[in-house]
């Protein structure tokens, strides 16, 4: 009887160390293409409101379990690292964001401690990143009352004094055996942070493991700022785009100008005294928003361009070099003085001589035409010397 015992002993032993062995894990990851996130559209804009995110990733034996909601037999451990990995590509790059990575369970896979940092917190690079994921390997460890995430929160505290700007806390788990002091220890960061962190997370846990995904949503709500997920919330690049946007911007309606004071062409003309829309950025305007040249300088009775009048043009021939697909006609204009029809061969010959200094200057001829006006259509009144130098102008009017 004696023996038996002990063998019972002996045997309830080797499971024990059994269950807390480290399961290695050759992780991979599904083709996975991003959605495009925090890009401006109509009537919406994205201010990017997150500069650090931190993440957790629970490698507690528990996670070796196979995770019932996966498409195919793996375990929550690699599940988490999928959802890492995606998360991980779904962040636009160029952004200025930091970043760190920090793991939670028990035993070889975090040193014989509680949490190991598995990245620092350094400018978020998204090769980087995916190599510190990888650094979570295994996972090991018994129950412990919840303290690997007590402690790796607690950790986690001292780390996020590198943090710049707001926080995002990302925790990713199965939540099982969590207990009180976690959540005592996420209240005391958002005590220390304040309105710089958020926290969010994502439940990888079976339908008996409930009560993990009821305490993730508990630390959630402690940032008032953050949200909770599970597995099945994020698991398409529309639902995961939906999600890290969230994580990293603050979406908010644009403000309706009104009509009178919209100016789309941006030429500091409103749109409802434009008549000239679409002039390219740059362009020098009249009142009306055409594209004009004013102050051209001729010899007398002839269509010469004085040299001093030249670099009057320069900027336009710049802004045509710039816009390659713009085609213009290129109207003269004169004042009143001399009569209809002398004023209308003079207007032509001078357009035409503007029309030979941009094809001068590198302009294609088949983008140009030329016209001359005469003095039949006057911006204002030829009654003054003010008003016939307004009216004695080129008009650049875009025809494609």
């Amino acid at each position: 009887m004696q023996f038996n015992i002990n063998k019972l002993l002996l045997l309830s032993t080797v499971t024990i160390l059994v269950s807390s062995c480290a399961t290695k894990h050759a992780t991979s990851y599904p083709p996975f293409t991003p959605e495009l996130i925090g890009k401006n559209s109509a009537g919406i804009k994205y201010t990017q409101k997150t500069q650090t995110l931190f993440a957790l990733v629970d490698t507690f034996s528990t996670i070796n379990d196979i995770y019932d909601s996966a498409n195919v037999f793996e375990s929550k451990f690699t599940v988490q690292k999928q959802v890492l990995n995606q998360i991980n590509k779904t962040i636009p790059e160029g952004i200025t964001l930091h970043s760190g990575l920090r793991s939670f369970g028990y035993g070889e896979c975090v040193g014989d401690r509680y949490t190991g940092l598995l990245q620092d917190i350094i400018p978020h690079e998204r090769y980087t990143f995916q190599h510190s994921i990888d650094k979570a390997s295994c996972a090991s460890g018994r129950s412990l009352l919840g303290a690997p995430l007590t402690t790796a929160i607690d950790t986690a505290s001292t780390d996020l004094d590198k943090a710049i700007g707001n926080i995002a806390l990302l925790i990713v788990s199965d939540g099982y055996n969590m207990s009180f002091r976690a959540k005592h220890a996420a209240e005391d960061l958002k005590e220390k942070f304040a309105n710089r962190l958020c926290i969010y997370t994502v439940w990888i846990g079976n339908e008996d493991e409930i009560e993990g995904q009821k305490f993730l949503k508990a630390l959630s709500t402690l940032s008032k700022c953050g949200e909770s997920v599970t597995y099945n919330d994020v698991a398409s690049s529309k639902l995961m785009g939906r999600f890290v946007e969230d994580i990293i911007y603050k979406k908010s309606a644009l403000e309706k100008v009104p009509l009178a004071l919209r100016d789309t062409d941006k030429d500091s003309v409103f749109d409802n005294n434009d008549l000239c829309p679409g002039t390219p950025v740059g362009a020098p305007v009249n009142q009306y928003g055409c594209w004009t040249i004013n102050g051209l300088e001729f010899d007398y009775d002839k269509a010469n361009i004085r040299k001093d009048s030249e670099s009057l043009l320069d900027a336009s021939v710049q802004i045509l070099k710039d816009n390659p697909y713009l085609n213009i006609q290129i109207e003269g204009h004169t004042d009143n003085r001399g009569s209809d029809n002398y004023n209308l061969l003079l207007s032509d010959r001078r357009a035409a001589s503007v029309k030979q200094y941009l094809i001068q200057n590198g302009i294609n001829p088949t983008r140009l035409s030329s016209i001359g006006m005469g003095e039949s259509t006057p911006i204002t009144s030829n009654t003054t010397d003010e008003g016939r130098q307004l009216n004695r102008r080129v008009v650049f009017t875009i025809t494609k």
